[in-house]
């Protein structure tokens, strides 16, 4: 059984601040076990049913109401709640006019399961019963700080440079594509031609207290990402109150430069401002925002580590206290392989990896043992997923000049080239993850169990000519 631990080489001194861009949140991933229909927007939140309202005279209010308080994703048991970031906040509201219902205005709000390959979640209504029915509408997703990731929900967040904020779009195609039987059967009452879609697409921050809308001219696309750099576009104040005052048209907004010093929940919203007849289809399934933690200097935030080589600064060479446990693999192994996304690309690992013994016998094992059953490939693949889960520069590339980061090491796409492996350079002055090497491994002052390590006598790794692996130790703990 190989078992392995990891190193960290820093190049920073004591007077470095511990300041670090990272993932802050990264909602996207297999949302939902197998369900029949589609499962609701607050399904299992006490009071989170949809709501219907005759406003009279023919205008009626569909949604739910908007809330900091109670979340407006699921917590039912086909839901993945341990995901990261699956529990976020907000309201959605339809608003029809010169209707004498409320039928079809709006006809999902939840997730889709499965479609395409994705769990994605939606929002559709149509205003087509005549030419006189119109509709406005808006939905908005947040995502608080004591759920944001990698120290945000502990210690205050910021942005530089280098944050990004964005949601990604799916199947939310325009009305010129819709296939919707219910909106095709109405085109005999609504021509085709009259109806309109969903407007704008705005990303939203709050700061302390006060909600802020970048400056954007983000039009509804399928398979679209909509991101800013928060630095470096205008942003205007945003007073979303519940139950139903979050509405927004940008053509009223005042934009202004400006700084933001205490990020405690971040989210996007989809809006309808204009009243109009109307067709409206979303679909989308993950949001990211990579953001500023100044939290306290740690060699890890994910692995107990301690310093074996260097100074009595910061600067010098750390390794994992013990091996990375099946938990800790598990953890980022799953982040990195979820095919929903927003700003960081998925993994492809060859192995899954399993606790301890646990293909070799069967008695019974836990989370806590170390992982096995992995190749030495996946081993650095998995370096490289935490170094970024951390907000770190991942250490191993495919090419020489550092610019493609290693997150495949099996093409699971092609049956020829499945069983084929990728070279692998070594990025040694990056201050991320890496396996260490034999002369590091054997200068460890503990005794460790095997341990895969960079056996190679130089900065790359070329499957073709190097077919097996090192592994050191085999001194029992």
């Amino acid at each position: 059984m190989t078992r392995w631990l990891m190193v960290v080489g820093f190049g920073v001194g004591a007077a470095t601040g511990a300041a670090q861009n990272c993932p802050v949140v990264d909602f996207g991933d297999d949302l939902c076990w197998h369900s029949r229909g589609i499962p609701s927007y607050r399904q299992g939140v006490a009071g989170g049913e949809l709501q219907t309202e005759d406003l009279g005279a023919g205008r009626w209010r569909i949604g739910h109401p908007f809330s900091l308080t109670m979340p407006l994703s699921l917590e039912s048991e086909v839901y993945h709640t341990r995901g990261n970031n699956t529990r976020f906040y907000g309201g959605m509201m339809t608003l029809v006019y010169d209707s004498p219902g409320a039928q079809h205005h709006w006809t999902e709000g939840g997730i889709n399961v499965d479609h395409d390959g994705f769990d994605d979640l939606n929002y559709m209504g149509f205003g087509l019963k005549s030419t006189n029915n119109h509709m406005r509408a808006f939905g908005v997703w947040l995502w608080k700080k004591e759920d944001f990731l990698n120290g945000g929900n502990q210690y205050p967040v910021t942005f530089d440079e280098n944050s990004r904020v964005a949601v990604f779009l799916s199947r939310t195609y325009p009305v010129t594509e819709f296939k919707d039987t219910y909106a095709l059967s109405r085109t005999n009452v609504v021509p085709r031609e009259l109806w309109r879609g969903w407007e704008d697409v705005h990303l939203l921050v709050q700061d302390g207290e006060q909600f802020y809308i970048a400056e954007t001219d983000f039009r509804p696309k399928p398979w679209t990402l909509y991101e800013v750099s928060p630095t470096k576009v205008r942003w205007a104040k945003y007073h979303p109150r519940g139950p139903w005052d979050f509405a927004w048209d940008k053509r009223a907004a005042v934009y202004e430069p400006h700084t933001f010093t205490d990020v405690r929940a971040a989210g996007w919203m989809i809006a309808k401002p204009t009243k109009e007849i109307a067709a409206l289809w979303l679909k989308w399934y993950s949001f990211g925002m990579d953001a500023v933690v100044r939290r306290p200097w740690r060699a890890s935030w994910h692995l107990p580590m301690t310093k074996v080589m260097g100074g009595e600064d910061r600067a010098g060479l750390y390794a994992a206290t013990n091996e990375v446990t099946y938990a800790q693999w598990i953890k980022i192994y799953n982040w990195a392989t979820r095919n929903q996304y927003c700003l960081h690309p998925g993994y492809v690992f060859a192995q899954d990896g399993t606790p301890g013994r646990a293909l070799a016998d069967s008695d019974p094992h836990s989370s806590a043992e170390p992982v096995t059953g992995i190749t030495w490939q996946d081993a650095a693949l998995w370096c490289n997923a935490l170094s970024e889960y951390e907000g770190k520069t991942p250490c191993y590339y495919e090419d020489a000049a550092f610019a493609k980061v290693l997150r495949m090491v099996k093409d699971r796409t092609s049956p020829a080239a499945i069983g084929t492996r990728p070279t692998i350079h070594l990025n040694a002055a990056a201050d991320g993850y890496r396996l260490p090497t034999a002369e590091e491994f054997r200068a460890l002052p503990a005794a460790r169990l095997w341990n895969y390590t960079w056996d190679v006598n130089s900065t790359a790794f070329e499957p073709a000519t190097l077919t097996g692996r090192t592994v050191l130790g085999g001194v029992a703990a």
